[in-house]
């Protein structure tokens, strides 16, 4: 990822975007546009025959991409794309060597090779060209060129295209015009990216989809995101609608090293593979309304089966404070596009940690033999990253039309939808918001015309959107959101605070009203998907200002526990409080700590975990056993020896006696 005004490049426009703090973000003059393959070029433009690429042979039944997305992505694959990027040495965009080992040249051919190789197996499905272009004067050069894929929709009746992109380029603190002797292999900034889109390219080619999808691989990234222009400025200049775009740059780092740009880790060495970060424009609504439908696609298709949970951060800006990415390119032509990162970051981007420097090899060779002993980056991490935003960009590319929509505000949190377009659903999803980012609730309804008791705001406003839902449980976008007043001090009772919280295996929920209430019930309400909620008890009023409390001693485990408040008084109003949420999933019953260890590795289990029969498993990153004990009953803690262990990745495998399983992952670094 580009920091902003670092290089004095010749540019044309500027464009004023804020984002942390404002920035001024340079946009380069890009001329020449050109495709080395013509066919690329009519495809988006949308003069093509479909047939030709989506036969009656492909898959293109949702359930069958789903399932593809969600098993077909290989770690392994990806970590060889990954490895084998390194091995060009310097991708610096003006290191245009007349080498076929190494620099930009030799590594955009490859990325080609291997997208050709794709294609051939899918029935030549995937399109593939240099996208050609000649840009700002970088260390005396003007012309570049970048790899494109794509896979032709199967479908003229919508020509609007969905786009993915990550940047090969990279650059170093040495100078701003490295020689060729310059290491600048760029691995976590962005060949983590690179590697992720290759690989989603290799299983998303196996399908066919109603839209045109894209496959970006962008230079001139770390020089003013020239080549992300060069595609954002075709589409503008052909009037190619752009539905949407994910960049995926940075999206495989699991160990923070600070200073790191703000929003980011704050703790020098934090470990994180289950979180992520979307960003997208505080100013552009169908940015936002973008990313809530690549979480929400996350939450409805992989998280019931996931075996680590993935939590998808909604995220307030742009991108971080004074940085940029390809996805800005796109959202100043006012396309619809978002950044998909991991949680953890190294560096601000000055160079003075491992990103944008010469130390940015991915991981670290103890023995100085040329080998990565330890990696920087998780590879299932990377997989499961890239199955989000690949099942958003494939649902996106078969939904149907966004319905219209009116939302009326009925008063006491009621509101009343009404569908306005001819073409039905079987079923509708209408997403609340508040305070966050993020949807509060999302409802499924069934009818043109529904009225739902929404929860209490406290902003004193409710933003509503709707979306269609298809008979294949494919969700349309949301549409625009309608800003509505809340009817908050029409309600029977105001929440004046609302906790849960886990304590040994059970629940604890709390909550304090701000005014006196008789003869009314509060009911006790659970649920694990946050919409169907079930009554789990009672409470009978007292006065105002008393705290009540709830204990559910029989929490659903291996799931999240949503809880909230019904209230219903002596006239039958009733109100909901705000919904509280307490984890228990497997993945976090154990702590494991420390990471990266070098001697031991102790395992911290939660109290639901102990005092039952449990089994450890320790697997080395070829998938070896190297470690096996049974345990009849647990203590507190588990401490594993790993002074024999080499260096490098392992997974921790835990069950215990009713099948949950834990993983976790553990690094090993002498």
């Amino acid at each position: 990822m580009k920091k902003i005004l670092l290089l004095p490049l010749i540019l044309s426009v500027f464009v004023r975007v804020t984002f942390g703090q404002a920035a001024t973000v340079p946009i380069p003059n890009i001329t020449n546009i050109t495709f080395s393959n013509t066919t690329a070029a009519n495809i988006l433009n949308g003069s093509y025959t479909p047939s030709t690429y989506n036969g009656a042979g492909v898959q293109n039944i949702p359930d069958s991409i789903v399932k593809g997305l969600l098993t077909k992505i290989n770690p392994d694959s990806i970590k060889s794309y990954f490895l084998r990027l390194g091995t060009f040495y310097n991708r610096h965009s003006a290191n245009q060597l007349a080498s076929t080992t190494q620099g930009i040249t030799a590594s955009v051919n490859w990325v080609n090779s291997k997208f050709s190789e794709f294609s051939a197996v899918n029935g030549n499905r995937l399109v593939v060209s240099d996208l050609n272009f000649n840009g700002p004067t970088l260390c005396g050069v003007t012309s570049f060129k970048e790899p494109i894929a794509i896979i032709p929709g199967s479908s003229l009746t919508d020509k609007s295209i969905m786009v993915f992109t990550a940047h090969i380029d990279s650059r170093t603190d040495a100078s701003t015009c490295p020689a060729s002797t310059v290491e600048v292999r760029g691995m976590e900034d962005n060949a983590t990216g690179v590697a992720a889109l290759m690989e989603l390219a290799r299983v998303m080619s196996q399908y066919s989809y109603d839209r045109t999808i894209v496959f970006l691989i962008t230079t001139l990234e770390e020089q003013s995101l020239g080549g992300a222009v060069a595609l954002s400025k075709y589409c503008q200049a052909n009037a190619i609608p752009v539905r949407a775009v994910i960049n995926n740059d940075q999206m495989g780092t699991m160990i923070c090293q600070t200073p790191s740009s703000q929003p980011g880790c704050t703790a020098n060495n934090t470990f994180d593979t289950t979180n992520i970060r979307i960003f997208s424009s505080s100013s552009r609504q169908p940015a936002k309304q973008w990313a809530r439908y690549i979480k929400l696609a996350y939450k409805d298709k992989a998280l019931p089966t996931a075996t680590v949970p993935m939590t998808i951060n909604l995220m307030a800006n742009v991108d971080r404070d004074s940085r940029g990415g390809d996805h800005m390119a796109f959202d100043t032509a006012g396309f619809t596009a978002v950044r998909l990162m991991c949680a953890n970051e190294a560096g601000t981007g000055s160079g003075s940690t491992r990103i944008h420097s010469s130390r940015d090899i991915g991981g670290f060779d103890f023995n100085s033999d040329g080998i990565i002993d330890s990696f920087y980056v998780g590879f299932n991490y990377m997989q499961r990253n890239a199955m989000i935003d690949g099942l958003a960009m494939a649902l996106a590319a078969v939904a149907q039309t966004p319905p219209t929509y009116t939302v009326t505000n009925l008063g006491n949190n009621n509101i009343r939808v009404v569908i306005n377009t001819q073409t039905s659903y079987p079923s509708y999803r209408i997403g609340v918001r508040t305070a966050t980012n993020d949807f509060d609730s999302v409802y499924r309804v069934f009818s043109t015309t529904s009225t739902l008791l929404i929860p209490v705001s406290s902003t004193g406003r409710y933003l509503i959107s709707v979306a269609g839902e298809d008979v294949d449980k494919v969700t349309t976008f949301f549409g625009t959101e309608a800003n509505i007043a809340s009817s908050a001090t029409t309600l029977a009772v105001n929440y004046q605070s609302f906790t849960a919280v886990k304590k040994d295996n059970k629940s604890e929920l709390s909550f304090t009203i701000g005014q006196p209430v008789s003869n009314t019930i509060f009911y006790i309400e659970r649920s694990t998907d946050g919409r169907n909620f079930n009554t789990i008890g009672t409470i009978n009023s007292t006065v105002a200002g008393v705290r009540y409390f709830f204990e559910d001693a029989s929490p659903i485990l291996n799931a999240i526990n949503y809880y909230r408040i019904k209230e219903v008084d002596q006239n039958n109003t009733v109100s909901y409080s705000s919904i509280r949420t307490v984890k228990y999933i497997a993945d976090d019953l154990i702590q494991v700590f420390p990471v990266p260890a070098n001697t031991a590795v102790t395992v911290v289990f939660t109290d639901i975990m102990q005092q039952k029969p449990t089994t450890l498993f320790l697997y080395n990153d070829m998938g070896q056993m190297v470690y096996v004990k049974n345990l009849i009953r647990t203590t507190g803690k588990e401490v594993i020896d790993i002074t024999s262990f080499r260096n490098g990745n392992y997974v921790l495998k835990i069950t215990t006696a009713n099948n949950t399983i834990v993983t976790k992952q553990i690094q090993v670094m002498w």
